[in-house]
């Protein structure tokens, strides 16, 4: 798992270097500050994948299909209502920790989808973890972080940290309609198929959903 997300954590990185060379310094600080809160609260959603993991891995497939929009919806409403409360408190929270940064505010407030994003992600993700869809996992690692990029270069040139805020906000969007998209498909589609016969590690792997 770790060599699957390492190209995810390298683009994760990028975001502060294309602002720093297109915007400069100063803007790097207020991105910096306007998208660090939103995402520490996200971060705690974390336990939700560790603590999913057994109870999906435990479960047919069939089975989850039937209760993850549910699941999805309600992480995503507790994630909104985190959102919501951020949005409220950090008013406050930057007139006092940082004063010299108020204009960070708007972009932060505008930012904070991210922490219900960040939560149903967790859960897509976790479900593929879950049944071992090592391809699958492999195609959003590489997909997702791909398509930040390609959406970060001219959203950034043309709207500035507006469009850093978009990109990232699309890219996980689309992140969570890929697992899903996984997640629905029928088995049979993820059957590999070589030189004529059936992938028995593969067929194992589903027998195991």
């Amino acid at each position: 798992l770790s060599v699957m997300s390492a190209f995810s954590v390298i683009v994760s990185q990028l975001d502060s270097l294309l602002v720093f060379h297109f915007l400069g310094a100063a803007q790097l600080a207020v991105y910096s500050l306007a998208t660090m809160l939103p995402e520490r609260v996200g971060m705690l959603s974390n336990f939700l994948g560790i603590a999913s993991l057994p109870k999906f891995a435990n479960q047919p497939l069939s089975s989850i299909r039937k209760s993850i929009i549910g699941k999805i919806l309600r992480v995503g409403g507790i994630g909104a209502i985190a959102a919501i409360f951020y949005a409220l408190i950090a008013p406050l929270a930057f007139r006092f920790l940082f004063p010299h940064y108020l204009s960070a505010l708007g972009y932060s407030e505008m930012y904070v989808p991210i922490i219900a994003l960040v939560a149903m992600l967790n859960v897509t993700n976790t479900i593929l973890i879950a049944k071992r869809l090592t391809r699958e996992i492999y195609v959003i690692n590489f997909t997702q972080p791909a398509l930040l990029i390609g959406l970060q270069v001219p959203l950034l040139l043309l709207y500035g940290i507006w469009g850093m805020i978009a990109a990232r906000l699309i890219s996980d969007s689309i992140g969570i309609c890929l697992g899903l998209w996984f997640t629905f498909r029928p088995l049979e589609a993820v059957i590999d198929v070589v030189e004529g016969g059936v992938n028995i590690n593969r067929v194992k792997a589903l027998d195991r959903t």
